[in-house]
């Protein structure tokens, strides 16, 4: 584990795998966010840690020296751990603690085996790989929230930009009749596929796809959990995709951006309502 500065990570990242890690990660010291980082450029914290991985025969007088030959780095900024092998994949489920959305709708990370709340609970089990959304982050509880509150019987969905397919496929689980899921990351396309074969989904029924091979076709009801800047410049786009009184649902918004969205959709929807959970907004309107 090395402690360094945002100007020196590059060189000490470099470094580390030229002398031998197996994986380098960025961690942050001092929990300091970032919002809405440039997507070409990684983000780093103020005070980053970097934490090179080595096989377990390395040797660490050896490695450090040479670490601290090729860089400006201290010894004191530098500490080493001894890690027992373990699957690292899985290792986040055996601290996931299931999550209730509204009316006793649950999120599990593995085989329910404790009992539920009500006989007549509705869990989904999710694992969401290397994609984006659990049901932890303030955006996708509260789009979670809200679809566990609206009426999805026999309705069509689509979930653009589905990360984990935690949204479309909890609205298959209140009854949607049809959902397509989209997403501009492979990884989350993967995980789409599985989550929904974990919750009993045949996968090759559903539209699961990159947005250039999405057939346009009008939803009553569109969820967007992304981010301010595309939900801005889609929101045409977004807005053809709804019929008319249809829902639309918008979160990873900052409260600070609320303004953009309300001018970006305000002549596309109607009935726009804001709900704020700490930093972050949902927005949802209906389609004239």
């Amino acid at each position: 584990r090395v402690e360094t500065t945002p100007q020196h990570c590059p060189v000490v990242e470099e470094t580390l795998f030229a002398i031998g890690a197996l994986s380098v990660t960025t961690l942050d010291a001092k929990d300091s966010p970032i919002y809405e980082p440039d997507p070409n450029q990684p983000p780093i914290w103020p005070d980053p840690i970097l934490v090179g991985l080595f096989a377990s025969d390395v040797d660490e007088k050896a490695t450090l020296a040479l670490l601290l030959q090729y860089t400006d780095l201290l010894e004191s900024q530098c500490r080493w751990e001894i890690l027992e092998d373990r699957v690292w994949e899985t290792e986040w489920m055996e601290h996931f603690k299931p999550l209730c959305f509204g009316d006793n709708f649950w999120v599990y990370s593995k085989q329910v085996t404790e009992p539920l709340a009500k006989k007549a609970a509705t869990t989904l089990l999710l694992d969401p790989g290397l994609a984006f959304g659990t049901g932890t982050h303030p955006t996708t509880a509260l789009c979670l929230e809200w679809i566990v509150a609206t009426d999805c019987e026999e309705k069509t969905l689509l979930d653009y930009g589905c990360g984990t397919g935690l949204l479309g496929i909890a609205a298959l689980l209140r009854g949607a009749s049809c959902v397509s899921f989209i997403d501009i990351d492979a990884q989350a396309i993967m995980a789409t596929r599985q989550n929904l074969q974990r919750n009993n989904f045949d996968a090759d029924k559903f539209e699961i796809c990159l947005p250039e091979n999405h057939i346009a076709t009008q939803v009553d009801i569109l969820v967007a959990n992304i981010l301010m800047g595309p939900l801005v410049e889609l929101s045409e786009t977004l807005a053809e995709l709804v019929k008319p009184g249809g829902l639309i649902c918008l979160s990873g918004i900052l409260h600070t951006q609320e303004k953009q969205i309300i001018e970006s959709y305000k002549i596309l929807f109607s009935e726009l309502e804001v709900q704020q959970s700490g930093d972050w907004l949902r927005i949802t309107g209906r389609k004239p």
